[in-house]
This record gives structure tokens, C-alpha cells and sequence, in this order.
């Protein structure tokens, strides 16, 4: 079974010193009259340097954006871990491909640490937020500069590890320049997401380094709700909240996870 790299992603996102989250999207692919192909999403890891150990594969659903949280369990604090991700297309369901073969060694390898045990080690943390990426006029006018700075946080990282990336707030910018051509509808704010989380310099680190994030107003529109009307609150903000629980909270641990499956249908408790 061939395997392709996360279409975005993959992010590390809540990490204990026993387990990670790993989301990663993969992509939709319709089929006539009004149908789609089945997703699914695979990864592996290991303790660096050793045997692979743990697999899981899950789908990607639709109605997620073709994404994925897989829970990899079982993790030793204050070690690194390797791991591999993908995702492959398919007509049949979950049971027939959950022991499939897959063509890792097409696929690159990332990393990431497990924090310590003890609550009085030292951590390194980066705290950020006001990502901005400007793109108007279908994308005539795009401006990706704030990437720089994660460039010189990853090489920060190279020479003194980053235990937490804290993104607290306004990681996209869906009302650019505040009136003109704003996102108002789920597709547009998906790919406002698609378009941020891809950028190769923040999505290296995520890859990485544990990520935690909280959003602010524009990643509904600029001091939100000071300007809603009763459309902006039918309309509007479901639609911006619900990109917001796929690229930013469904790896959090504001969601209870179910350590028996792998997905994106996490319960809220």
C-alpha cells in the first residue's frame, strides 16, 4: 500500500512524559455522482535508534478536513522518538486495510522529545502568537515573511532544545487588512489553515515540537464579537469555529482521548 506525506502537517500537539497526539491531514477525493474515496491515515514509531514499536492506523474524515489524532502510547519519559506518517486513498473500509503493508521507507522521518517525569525539570518554551500571512485577490497579493521567524526558532532548537511551542492566538488571519475579501464560509477558513500550517519553516517545528495552541478574534475576525451581527453569529462563527477545532484543538488536551481508536472524533469532557 503506498503512502503519501501529510498534505499538512504533521504536528505534534499534546505531549505527557507517556504519550503524544500526532495530527496530520490527508486529502479528498471525490468519486461520481456524489460520493468520495475512503482516507486513512497510518504512522509508526520508535524509540530513536531502535526497533519500530508502535502502529496505528485510522481514517481521516471529511468531515474533519481529511485529518487525523493518532494517540501513540506506551512512551518513556525524556526520550526522543522517530516516527512516519502518511495517509493512502482506498474503496473498502478500515478492517480490510488494518494490516496492510506500507512503503515506509518512502517516507521522511521526523522526531520529537517526551518531557521528563518530575515536575521540577527544567523546560524550554517559545511563546508566540500574530502569525500573520497576507493573501488577497486569490492569492495575487501574498506576502509568507512571518516564516522567518520560525527559521530562527528551529535553529534555536538545534543547538538548545525546545520542550513547548505556546501559539496563543490569532495563528491565522482570516480578515485581511480587517475589510477586505475576509473568510466567511468553512472552505475558505480551511484553506486560510491549509495555507499557514504548510509553510515549511512552522511546520518543520511543529513536526518536532509539542504545540499547543488557543485562539484569539482573527481567527474569526478582527475584536470579535465587537462587530457581529446575528448572520456573523449563525453564519460566521460556526464556520470559523469549527476550522478552529480541526487545525488547532482536536490535538489538544481539551479532548478526552480514546486510546482505543485513532481519529479525529475525540470526546469532550
Amino acid at each position: 500500500m503506498k503512502l503519501t506525506s501529510p498534505t499538512v502537517g504533521p504536528i505534534v500537539g499534546h505531549t505527557t512524559s507517556s504519550e503524544a497526539r500526532l495530527w496530520f491531514r490527508g486529502r479528498f477525493e471525490g468519486t461520481k455522482p456524489k460520493g468520495y474515496r475512503r482516507c486513512f491515515g497510518a504512522v509508526r514509531w520508535r524509540e530513536q535508534g531502535k526497533d519500530w514499536s508502535g502502529r496505528k492506523v485510522g481514517k481521516m474524515s471529511p468531515n474533519f478536513d481529511m485529518t487525523g489524532v493518532f494517540p501513540l502510547l506506551k512512551l518513556k519519559p525524556a526520550t526522543f522518538y522517530e516516527y512516519q506518517a502518511g495517509w493512502f486513498l482506498v474503496d473498502s473500509d478500515l478492517d480490510n486495510v488494518q494490516h496492510s503493508e506500507f512503503n515506509w521507507d518512502q517516507l521522511p522521518v521526523w522526531r520529537f522529545k517526551t518531557p521528563a517525569e518530575t515536575a521540577t525539570a527544567g523546560h524550554s518554551v517559545v511563546v508566540g502568537s500574530c502569525r500573520y500571512l497576507l493573501k488577497l485577490f486569490g492569492g495575487e497579493i501574498f506576502d509568507d515573511r512571518g516564516d522567518k521567524t520560525f527559521h530562527s526558532i528551529l535553529v534555536q532548537h538545534r543547538t538548545r532544545p525546545i520542550d513547548a511551542l505556546l501559539m496563543v492566538g490569532d495563528q491565522i488571519y482570516a480578515d485581511d487588512l480587517n475589510f477586505i475579501s475576509p473568510d466567511r464560509k468553512l472552505d475558505q477558513f480551511l484553506e486560510r489553515y491549509q495555507e499557514v500550517f504548510s509553510q515549511d519553516h512552522v511546520r518543520r517545528l511543529m513536526s518536532e515540537v509539542p504545540t499547543y495552541m488557543i485562539l484569539d478574534d482573527h481567527e474569526i475576525e478582527d475584536n470579535w464579537p465587537n462587530k457581529a451581527t446575528n448572520k456573523d453569529m449563525a453564519t460566521l462563527y460556526p464556520h470559523a469555529i469549527h476550522a478552529y477545532q480541526i487545525y488547532q484543538c482536536s490535538h489538544s488536551p481539551v479532548f478526552e482521548l480514546d486510546k482505543n481508536i485513532a481519529d479525529t472524533v475525540l470526546d469532550h469532557r
